[in-house]
């Protein structure tokens, strides 16, 4: 296992997605976390590489709690507010004074896993094998981003003005294939 992976970055694009083969997912407003599991601990790293374990220890600790000898995730760590939505505002605010112990890390792909690279596999298989790996998993601030079909998408569009998707190729060969709907709210960060 490698010790450091690069993410698969969001293309952003204008109009929303058509055609049929594609899963969506709805993008947080928060950091994106890459964490590297092996013989019981968990590294967090952002985007770019930087290392962020012990600005979220407890976090790190959890995420070493997830039933795996060797694997590297995707995903990104939000503050929730009272109304169950990310508040970016807070999620700074964890970092500049209030701690990081209300940070959730929602997990929205599987790199590796127990020796095996699997970035050459299709979204759907990576998707079975994440599921797999939270399918006993106390779900407390690690938690699996759920993933929805065109229909339900299209439903929430149309009570939301303003929503963030990402829409990835379910079948489609490769690490690869990710867009960034441009009806979102949020900006891009890079950290």
């Amino acid at each position: 296992m490698p010790d450091r992976v690069s993410p698969q970055l969001a293309t952003l694009v204008s109009a929303p997605p058509t055609g049929k083969g594609w899963a969506y997912e709805i993008k947080f407003d928060g950091y994106r976390i890459l964490a590297r599991c092996e013989r019981g601990e968990a590294r967090l790293f952002t985007r770019n590489g930087n290392d962020w374990t012990t600005k979220m220890e407890t976090l790190a600790r959890q995420v070493s709690l997830l039933p795996a000898k060797t694997a590297w995730l995707d995903g990104e760590v939000v503050v929730l507010g009272d109304n169950g939505l990310p508040k970016f505002n807070a999620l700074q605010n964890a970092f500049d004074s209030a701690g990081t112990e209300h940070i959730v890390y929602f997990v929205f792909d599987l790199l590796y896993l127990d020796g095996k690279d699997l970035r050459t596999l299709d979204l759907s298989s990576r998707r079975a094998a994440l599921e797999d790996l939270f399918a006993d998993y106390d779900q407390g601030r690690v938690r699996l981003r759920q993933a929805f079909d065109r229909e339900f998408v299209a439903r929430r569009l149309r009570r939301r003005s303003k929503i963030a998707l990402c829409r990835k190729r379910r079948h489609g060969l490769g690490f690869g294939h990710r867009h960034l709907d441009a009806t979102s709210a949020g900006e891009a960060r890079s950290l």
